[in-house]
């Protein structure tokens, strides 16, 4: 699977399991942008899936656009205010030629906490052969992580080449 192939694979699983929205503009580019809200009976979570083709990138790079993700995703949320029963979870999905063992660990690691607003990255190898993401529980919002965990895998499946 060509690059161009993986990110038009995981665009493709986001639209069948998220809707799509308006692109997001984050760092001066365009990405396609996905979302859902689930969770409906005491809190609602609005989650927003992001497919971003980026080259060989450092962790430094990954983390801020991630960061700014995340905070598209909380400004374009709507509705009554984060916190107040509602909040954002941004999960933008890197494919990129490679992925070293810095950015597998920045990607499977719990990452920097922000109220009513998580952040679960995923890196993909542009062949689609291997991918990092969260695999264990971050200590907030534990609730959420099975769930995240579990559509991460849902949308990973475009990249099954078996």
């Amino acid at each position: 699977m060509g690059r161009a192939n993986a990110a038009l694979a995981l665009a493709d699983m986001a639209a069948q399991l998220f809707r799509p929205t308006e692109p997001a503009q984050i760092a001066g580019a365009t990405y396609p942008t996905y979302r859902r809200s689930d969770f409906r009976s005491a809190t609602r979570l609005h989650t927003f899936a992001f497919v971003i083709e980026v080259p060989p990138s450092d962790t430094e790079d990954l983390a801020a656009l991630a960061a700014l993700a995340r905070k598209w995703a909380r400004k374009h949320k709507g509705g009554i205010p984060a916190g107040m029963g509602s909040g954002t979870a941004a999960m933008p999905v890197f494919v990129a030629p490679e992925i070293s063992s810095e950015v597998w660990e920045w990607a499977s690691s719990p990452q920097p906490v922000r109220f009513a607003s998580g952040l679960f990255p995923i890196v993909v190898t542009s062949d689609g052969q291997f991918a990092a993401y969260r695999r264990h529980s971050a200590t907030i919002g534990i609730f959420y992580e099975a769930f995240l965990r579990q559509l991460a895998g849902r949308l990973l499946r475009a990249t099954d080449t078996s």
